[in-house]
């Protein structure tokens, strides 16, 4: 008899690329079947912004967290669940007890599943990777259009589209968190972008992501005051010090339940 699925809470009320990424990891880290469930009736949560879903009632179900962060700062907060990895080290400050768990978005998991779409060919000089909330910016379709070599990526996309085209760049711009994790993943210099106020958080997810590195904090950018100098700076200068140990601690911090 086959073991029963796993149970993944994601966020699909607009499925994108970054929600997506969590069944797509999580599946190739364990033998079980995994579908999506409910946060209220899941047995995992994963990649995304989403630890806040992960009731505390008597009655709630135990869950396991593998690489989850928090929307929003906040004050320390007492988990019922076993955590085995946070995002960063801001969503670890504010969990009681938690303080010697692996940071990581496990989005840097995705070139050991995909790294067929790895390329040292990079015909396309900038991506722009809209947030879904910034998709129809106005800076975006004017900076497509007056910057040679730009294009614009769809957070929409499919997963494999989204990756063959982020690997076709040379640096990628973006105010979607993993459109920055993926292009960190392989290797792709980028910038964090702020297009607007709409997205959620405060900008919390994105330090909170950044803290995992051995380097002080990005700071983000507006898309008008990027020029062609300014690109050659962002490649000249990308680093991210500590990701291959992150990578490792993430990998090896899975859940064995579910292996």
């Amino acid at each position: 008899m086959s073991p029963e699925p796993l149970r993944l809470y994601w966020s699909a009320s607009k499925p994108n690329v970054g929600d997506w990424l969590s069944p797509l990891i999580v599946q190739s880290c364990t033998s079980r079947q995994v579908v999506h469930a409910p946060a209220k009736r899941c047995d995992m949560m994963s990649i995304g912004s989403v630890l806040q879903k992960a009731k505390n009632h008597f009655w709630s179900p135990s869950l396991d967290i593998w690489g989850s962060g928090f929307m929003h700062a906040g004050g320390p907060t007492k988990l019922k669940h076993r955590v085995h990895a946070v995002r960063g080290r801001l969503t670890r400050q504010r969990l009681v007890g938690c303080q010697d768990i692996v940071c990581g978005d496990p989005g840097l998991l995705l070139p050991g599943i995909m790294g067929d779409y790895a390329s040292d060919q990079r015909p396309v000089t900038v991506g722009v990777v809209p947030h879904y909330w910034d998709r129809e910016s106005v800076q975006v379709k004017r900076f497509i259009e007056s910057f040679p070599g730009a294009k614009f990526i769809d957070i929409f996309s499919k997963v494999e589209d989204f990756v063959r085209e982020v690997n076709q760049c040379e640096c990628i711009l973006s105010s979607s968190l993993h459109g920055l994790v993926i292009a960190d993943a392989f290797g792709i210099p980028n910038q964090w972008l702020v297009l607007s106020d709409k997205v959620e958080g405060n900008n919390f997810k994105f330090r909170d992501y950044y803290s995992v590195f051995d380097m002080p904090t990005p700071e983000f950018m507006q898309l008008e005051t990027i020029d062609a100098a300014t690109i050659e700076t962002i490649v000249s200068s990308y680093t991210r010090p500590g990701l291959n140990s992150v990578v490792d601690r993430l990998s090896a911090s899975f859940p064995e339940t579910w292996k």
